[in-house]
């Protein structure tokens, strides 16, 4: 039923009305013009677009903790990668060279952000091309860019799953993605309208909101660090993480991060097992031995505390 009124809803709507409306709206946002706002079918899409409108022999850098999906595109077209460690970031040299540097503002496995400010002025007036990736970070920050060539978003982030994937463009580029200034030559290019009606009807409350939901987010995951239990099989790894996601590593010999995180799952905990968010991160941490956990505003302090609670109780044979 509820893919019949999308379906519906869809033929009723004006792409390019929402299309404009969006480019408003989050340029309005993160202080820019619309103009150097495009729309993409999710943020993936958005980043393998520029990574081919990018293509050449340059040199691409790219953080060790970001989301496999956006790292592929760069591994797979470009000759020369290399990868940074994202919680050494400010303090690494730069290329000599002009490169193209990719990087996550917040790592999608430890939860630790870098300063935009502080990244942007370490790239002032250099020649590199900055592409940021604020898919993480929105959910603690609007991000404001002055510096970045390019910053990309998901508003699945604030927004639940809705396919939206956002790019700014310190330059108006009509050819990546849809825009005010693509609109027209770019006539066949699919969104779903849906999504974005509902994106564009819920932004002006996501940002009211959003401070609030901020807080809340820091406060449990303060909780989390100040409460985690010890415990005779899983440790906390990152216990300075900022962005409501912990890193969680096994600790007993022979039990597997997949064994624990069924445990958990047959009481209606979910987690996510395993690196594959971040294949790269491999040459620092165990695939079979870590899983992540994840909070948002809408959690509360009762559900950790079960978490705890399961943590506290486990046993070997709780995994059969």
């Amino acid at each position: 039923m509820v893919d019949l009124y999308c379906e519906a809803l869809s033929l009723s709507l004006d792409r390019d009305e929402l299309v404009s409306e969006c480019c408003f709206l989050v340029s309005e946002a993160i202080g820019t013009s619309p103009e150097n706002i495009s729309i993409f079918p999710n943020a993936t899409y958005a980043v393998n677009e520029l990574a081919l409108f990018l293509k050449g022999d340059r040199k691409v850098y790219l953080t060790d903790s970001e989301h496999s999906s956006n790292h592929a595109i760069w591994v797979t077209q470009y000759k020369n990668v290399s990868f940074l460690v994202h919680q050494d970031l400010i303090n690494q040299p730069l290329s000599s060279e002009p490169s193209i540097y990719s990087l996550s503002l917040m790592s999608n496995l430890e939860g630790k952000s870098i300063s935009l400010s502080a990244i942007e002025e370490k790239f002032k007036n250099t020649s590199h091309t900055l592409v940021l990736d604020a898919t993480q970070y929105i959910r603690n920050h609007i991000p404001l860019p002055k510096r970045a060539d390019y910053l990309f978003f998901s508003a699945h982030k604030i927004l639940g799953p809705n396919g939206i994937g956002i790019l700014y463009s310190r330059e108006s580029n009509p050819e990546l993605g849809l825009g005010i200034l693509s609109m027209k030559s770019r006539p066949d290019y699919e969104l779903d309208l849906c999504a974005l009606y509902a994106w564009n009807k819920a932004f002006p409350l996501i940002l009211e909101d959003l401070k609030q939901g901020i807080s809340k987010e820091q406060e449990l995951s303060q909780y989390f660090l100040s409460n985690f239990p010890n415990n005779e099989y899983v440790e906390l790894v990152n216990t300075n993480s900022e962005g409501g996601i912990f890193l969680l590593q096994i600790k007993q010999e022979g039990l597997s991060s997949h064994d624990y995180a069924f445990y958990l799952a047959k009481n209606n905990v979910i987690v996510r097992a395993g690196l594959s968010c971040s294949w790269i991160s491999s040459e620092r941490y165990d695939s079979h031995k870590v899983f992540r956990v994840s909070l948002s505003p809408e959690n509360t302090r009762e559900e950790i505390d079960f978490l705890f609670s399961l943590i506290k109780k486990f046993e070997i044979l709780d995994c059969f």
